[in-house]
């Protein structure tokens, strides 16, 4: 009995890290191939639409990603729920009623985002929150918001969807079907540029290669997996708060990494125009290829929390420290190469004539390297001091904000990435690092000697 129970330990096990690299590795694939078409994107945009167009795109695009987390922690909270009902009796109408739970709520949210933006999108002066040099530019705006809202309310439905793959250990399907949007996207605006169709056609073609793609994975996994699909019974109210009580603190954490560095564009255009958004948006996704370390530590999660409840906390010290050298390392190595990359793929392929800025790119370098190495605590931090992290990310997110309002208006864009290096650097990466390690060498030495 007990060489059949070790045995089948080592099976799950094997089973959990064979879903673990495969997760991993369509994780970093997506992420290479959201970067390319990031490029290419901008390569057929730039020219065509110009300086403040393209700025004005950039910078609705960054307000839209606040409403990433206008899903309460319902995603995130359904994750770790089938993370743990799957490991229990009867996993599959509990999951199902979690599942479902999950999307008639977030049908909800999204309905009341889409009443929200119509009024909202024709009452707005868009031409003097954005500084645009003419009325007829600021024409298309209206139908741009709606078009981005509606869009994002309905990849909220179909991201729980992914949080459910991610749950049972599937999540490469999701991140596969990410990865296909994105190709996707990038034919949708060639072929609005090719028939002239103007923003609101490149904005229809882009969002419409990523909803195809998450439709055609939400319907080939229920296909699979029938007895998850949605369920009007299964939809129940215990679930549901479940789900928010598992999730707000994570919530909050997204929230303060959307606010942090993924709104810039927005703070740029409303504080000094959208001319000044191109030149920040087009380096931010040339360095985005630079991040792809945080996509090797992230699947470290679940094993930090396994380790330290089953108290090796030896191996989630020695591990932690192992996987910070290494995605610092490549966060370092792909910073240099593209500071000195970025300019001249910004000149002669992405967007000839845009003047770069030389401290600006010298800024996206630096916060690659922060980036990376943060990205390698945070998988400890959110999985074993979610509380702890949520406080230290609390202090640079907003110290990071306050900088940006301050001094982007004297000193213009490069500002805006030069905050969130110093902010992060000294008030998260180096209190993180201290509260990890010192927690793990705290309940190390409190282990029976021997263990």
């Amino acid at each position: 009995m007990k060489i059949r129970l070790l045995d089948s330990t080592k099976i799950l096990a094997d089973r959990r890290w064979r879903a673990s690299l495969a997760t991993t590795g369509a994780a970093a694939s997506s992420k290479l191939v959201t970067a390319l078409a990031g490029f290419l994107v901008v390569r057929i945009t730039f020219g065509y639409l110009g300086v403040e167009l393209y700025g004005l795109w950039m910078a609705l695009t960054s307000g839209i990603a606040l409403l990433t987390f206008a899903d309460v922690g319902l995603g995130n909270g359904l994750l770790n729920q089938v993370a743990i009902q799957s490991a229990g009796p009867d996993a599959s109408a509990r999951i199902r009623e979690l599942a479902s739970s999950a999307l008639a709520y977030l049908a909800v949210i999204s309905g009341l985002l889409i009443i929200v933006a119509i009024p909202l999108s024709v009452l707005v002066d868009w031409r003097a929150v954005f500084k645009l040099s003419s009325g007829s530019i600021a024409e298309d705006v209206p139908v741009v918001v709606m078009v981005l809202v509606g869009a994002a309310a309905m990849q909220m439905l179909f991201g729980a969807i992914r949080k459910l793959q991610l749950g049972l250990q599937r999540g490469y399907w999701g991140y596969w079907s990410v990865a296909a949007g994105q190709a996707l996207a990038v034919i949708g605006v060639w072929v609005a540029v090719s028939i002239d169709a103007g923003l609101v056609g490149i904005v229809i073609g882009y969002v419409s290669g990523g909803l195809a793609a998450a439709l055609i994975n939400a319907l080939i996994f229920f296909l699979a997996r029938p007895d998850l699909a949605f369920r009007l019974k299964s939809v129940k109210l215990a679930p549901g708060l479940a789900l928010l009580s598992s999730g707000s603190t994570y919530l909050i954490l997204q929230v303060l990494g959307t606010l942090s560095i993924a709104t810039d564009g927005l703070l740029i255009g409303a504080l000094i125009g959208t001319t000044h958004v191109a030149q920040y948006a087009v380096l931010q996704k040339i360095f985005t290829l630079g991040l792809i370390s945080q996509y090797i530590t992230a699947p470290l999660w679940p094993a930090f929390t396994e380790a330290c409840a089953r108290g090796d906390y030896r191996w989630a010290s020695s591990s932690l420290r192992a996987s910070m050298i290494l995605a610092t390392a490549l966060a370092a190595g792909s910073g240099l190469v593209l500071l000195f990359a970025a300019p001249w793929i910004v000149e002669h392929w992405l967007a000839p004539g845009l003047v770069i800025s030389p401290l600006m790119v010298l800024g996206f370098a630096a916060w690659t390297i922060v980036a990376g190495y943060g990205g390698a605590l945070a998988p400890f931090m959110n999985g074993v001091m979610a509380r702890s992290h949520l406080r230290i990310l609390t202090v640079a997110a907003a110290v990071a904000i306050v900088l940006k309002l301050i001094l982007i208006p004297r000193f213009g864009a490069t500002a805006a990435i030069w905050c969130s290096v110093v902010a992060h650097s000294v008030l998260y990466a180096i209190p993180a690092a201290r509260t990890a390690f010192g927690y793990l060498r705290t309940q190390s030495a409190a282990l029976p000697r021997g263990a």
